[in-house]
């Protein structure tokens, strides 16, 4: 840039009142700071390829950056790609700028772009503006050629701060190298350490382990043996509770027979006690001449024991057959003496052996053998038994009397 305005007088003055500039008609000696402001290098070689400029292989960025400066001169391909870019990347500064009505808007607009540090866009705005002033240009020419001075100096410090530190940084990363190994060494001292407690923990867990599983093992077969046990006199007790089961269902079972016997004799003495109702009633229909061939002649029949719930069936059909009846029920609630009076008058004496204490019955048997009475067992105390017993007796009795 320098080399350039010490060739000759610069130009100044305002552009003329139309509308904005394009980059061929500026002032060749703002070609460079725009160029070398506005776009990067990698931008400049993007233009370059675009417009199909050639440069040597071995070119440098000054090289680049002269031969763009040259190109934007005049109307040619590379001057309006690079006016092209340099307007979609500043659309936005270009836009603000044009709602500016006078220079002093403008001049504000560029006060605030160098305070911000962020010249690029305002700048390119500035010098193609319709209504910017040759002051303002001469202001923002000479502001940015200040500011290539102060960043020149600015690389200038940088590279030989950044020489120092790249010095400071390969001290440090060999003292980081020196730590790094350091560490390293450590860290295999470390594990080491921990590979060996560990080993140690596991002889420690496994013995504990063995330990545990001996206690274990202990409990275990404590507990199988309270178990087996336990389960043995459970074993005892189902045992005799089927014994005692079994008993009872024998019981049962005999219990069962009995009922069954019972019922038996209890429809046979049904049948019996309706038959011999039957026969009672046709007697006292008929007549003593047509009775049932049944007379026992006055004789008084002793039933001792039995139920006291047939007595009254039984005494009707004594009394029916010319008979009197008595009852003894052998002690339970008539006296033993009145027993006595009973078998002294007594012509018949029958006693179910079923339904009458052992030791009455051989009370009453000695009795009738002491007395000579007819002593006559039944086997049950129905009212069938007895009646076969009345007939069967008296029948007895009836034919020993014709013989």
């Amino acid at each position: 840039m320098c080399d350039i305005t010490t060739k000759k007088k610069l130009s100044f003055k305002a552009p003329a009142k139309k509308g904005r500039m394009k980059l061929w008609e500026l002032k060749e000696h703002f070609l460079c700071p725009i160029l070398g402001t506005c776009l990067s290098m990698n931008e400049l070689r993007k233009v370059l390829r675009q417009s199909g400029v050639t440069m040597q292989t071995q070119a440098t960025d000054y090289d680049l950056h002269s031969a763009m400066v040259h190109a934007s001169g005049e109307k040619s391909r590379a001057a309006r790609n690079l006016n092209k870019m340099l307007d979609r990347k500043y659309e936005r500064w270009i836009q603000l700028l044009a709602k500016c009505s006078d220079n002093g808007e403008l001049e504000q607009h560029w006060k605030d772009a160098m305070g911000s540090g962020d010249i690029a866009g305002c700048f390119w705005a500035v010098m193609t503006h319709p209504l910017s002033s040759g002051d303002l240009i001469r202001t923002a020419y000479e502001d940015v050629h200040m500011l290539s001075h102060i960043q020149g100096a600015s690389n200038r410090a940088d590279m030989k701060r950044l020489k120092f530190l790249e010095t400071e940084v390969a001290q440090l990363m060999e003292t980081v190298n020196k730590t790094r190994c350091n560490h390293s060494e450590q860290l295999k001292q470390r594990d080491e350490l921990i590979r060996r407690q560990e080993h140690e923990i596991l002889k420690l867990v496994s013995r504990q382990t063995q330990q545990n599983n001996l206690q274990i093992e202990d409990v275990f077969k404590d507990e199988l043996r309270k178990q087996k046990q336990a389960a043995e006199k459970r074993a005892d007790w189902a045992e005799e509770q089927l014994a005692q089961r079994e008993m009872q269902m024998a019981q049962l079972q005999e219990e069962m027979r009995g009922l069954k016997e019972l019922l038996l004799e209890t429809r046979e003495e049904h049948a019996a006690m309706e038959q011999t109702l039957s026969m009672v009633l046709a007697d006292r229909d008929t007549g003593p001449e047509q009775a049932s061939g049944l007379d026992l002649d006055g004789k008084r029949i002793l039933y001792v024991g039995g139920r006291s719930t047939l007595t009254s069936h039984m005494r009707a059909m004594v009394e029916a057959h010319n008979g009197m009846f008595q009852h003894h029920d052998g002690g339970i609630e008539d006296s033993k003496s009145r027993l006595k009076c009973h078998l002294a008058g007594a012509d018949m004496v029958f006693c179910p052996i079923d339904c009458i204490s052992h030791d009455a019955c051989l009370r009453v048997k000695r009795h009738c053998q002491q007395q000579s009475k007819q002593f006559i067992p039944l086997r049950s105390s129905g009212l069938s038994t007895f009646t076969a017993g009345l007939r069967l007796h008296t029948a007895q009795a009836v034919g020993a009397v014709e013989m």
